[in-house]
């Protein structure tokens, strides 16, 4: 493919993701790069999920540790990514922060945003997490769930992982991965 083919494609999906970071698109959320909304936040997106996956009960009573992103914003055309921050809580505390940022390379187009759980099974999948080593990638993805899913999941390298779209559209068929930077609270 010629470079005067892509290199449009490729000034489109960044100007996307850069309208993405720096502007409110419609969610009704506020942008923050603090950690991701208040208790009151972090309980309604719960709710969020456990109204699409009642099964979460059972991942919130028997997981190590768990981390929630009430919004991650998502834009792609050609070239795509995704960024949003969470809370990560241990034993019913929160103990952390942490930021997820997702590039995608593939068929795509849109924009959309989405809560998001991510389970850690035991403490060595928690460990992996804490030092910077946890990317979902391709693999990972079908431990996604998406609603009309199966109910019977299983935690695939230690971990669940539950999404819920909160509004927008976004069609794709891409390889990429997310990246996942944790930060505990002093």
């Amino acid at each position: 493919m010629r470079i005067t083919k892509v290199f449009p494609v490729v000034i489109v999906g960044l100007l996307l993701m850069n309208s993405m970071a720096a502007a409110d698109w419609g969610t009704g959320e506020k942008a923050t790069t603090e950690v991701a909304g208040s208790g009151g936040e972090i309980q309604q997106t719960i709710d969020k999920i456990k109204k699409e996956y009642p099964e979460i009960d059972a991942y919130l009573a028997e997981a190590y540790a768990y981390a929630v992103f009430p919004s991650i914003k998502k834009a792609g055309l050609g070239i795509g990514g995704a960024q949003g921050d969470g809370s990560v809580f241990q034993g019913g505390s929160q103990v952390g922060k942490v930021r997820l940022r997702q590039l995608t390379v593939g068929l795509q187009g849109g924009l959309q945003a989405f809560c998001e759980m991510i389970f850690f099974k035991d403490e060595a999948s928690f460990a992996k997490f804490k030092d910077g080593k946890t990317e979902l990638n391709a693999q990972a993805s079908a431990v996604v769930l998406r609603k009309g899913m199966s109910g019977n999941t299983t935690y695939s390298d230690g971990l669940a992982v539950f999404t819920v779209t909160l509004k927008g559209l976004m069609y794709e068929a891409t390889i990429g991965g997310q990246r996942l930077k944790y930060e505990p609270l002093e």
